[in-house]
């Protein structure tokens, strides 16, 4: 509890290894400008950012999944949020209090943005964008002919196809591809 409290850090960068922040972790670090949420974090505890009055950029990891009512209560500087959740994280309405959230821009995932303006908490604020879509690509080639093409988001999971078939040859095996990749 307040492990940061009223501490002097203009940049903190917070470790993959965290999953919450604690009560009042970083309560009145006025001079913190911006803040990273690691992926691995799914919870945020009440005033964990209070009256970071400098705080003008969070960004929140993909699994979050709760933030704690007043987490982010009085950061008057803030201008954009970047929330990288698919699904809306739970939140209470007080999450952004004094924080001007009628004003800020909150940049969410490719394809999600009717899903956070449905929620309570996130429709308030002022403008809802979509990420650019980030995909990867993957082309199979047999014999120096494509095969297949397929589309892949950041972070899912690759399979490979089953055997390819093709007139004529036969498939032995898949050069040192394991059984699933990330891309």
């Amino acid at each position: 509890i307040g492990a940061f409290e009223n501490c002097g850090l203009t940049s903190i960068e917070i470790s993959n290894s965290l999953t919450s922040s604690n009560i009042r972790a970083f309560l009145d670090c006025s001079k913190l400008t911006s803040i990273e949420i690691p992926d691995n974090v799914k919870t945020i505890y009440d005033i964990a950012f209070n009256n970071c009055k400098m705080l003008k950029t969070i960004k929140f990891g993909k699994n979050l999944e709760l933030i704690v009512t007043n987490a982010f209560d009085g950061c008057t500087e803030l201008t954009d949020v970047y929330c990288y959740a698919k699904k809306a994280p739970s939140a209470g309405d007080a999450l952004f209090k004094d924080s001007w959230i009628e004003f800020l821009t909150l940049h969410v995932p490719y394809g999600t943005s009717e899903q956070y303006k449905a929620h309570s908490l996130w429709s308030k604020f002022g403008t809802i964008v979509e990420m650019e879509k980030t995909a990867h690509v993957i082309t199979y080639m047999v014999d120096g002919e494509v095969y297949k093409t397929e589309e892949y988001e950041p972070d899912d999971a690759i399979i490979p196809l089953v055997v390819p078939t093709k007139e004529g040859y036969t498939f032995s095996v898949w050069s040192e591809i394991p059984e699933t990749m990330t891309t």
